[in-house]
């Protein structure tokens, strides 16, 4: 149920943005298992109408949003 539900929100960032990456960090995202449902599903809900965006965890890993937030604080 929960990769539905992010693969639905994910679908309409993709049909109203055109992303080609999306990145899913967070702690409902440390289990890994959860990325290829939600990829699974978004083809589904998408349909080849678009093209569906790569969905990838953060390079950073636990510590991205953190470092987000510290690279915009130094501008």
């Amino acid at each position: 149920m929960e990769a539905r539900y992010l693969a639905l929100g994910i679908a309409n960032l993709t049909l109203t943005l055109g992303p080609r990456r999306i990145l899913l960090g967070g702690g409902g995202m440390r289990h890994q298992p959860l990325f290829e449902p939600i990829r699974r599903e978004l083809r589904l809900i998408l349909a080849d109408y678009v093209a569906v965006p790569e969905i990838l965890p953060p390079g950073l890993g636990e510590r991205a949003g953190i470092l987000g937030a510290l690279a915009l604080c130094t501008k």
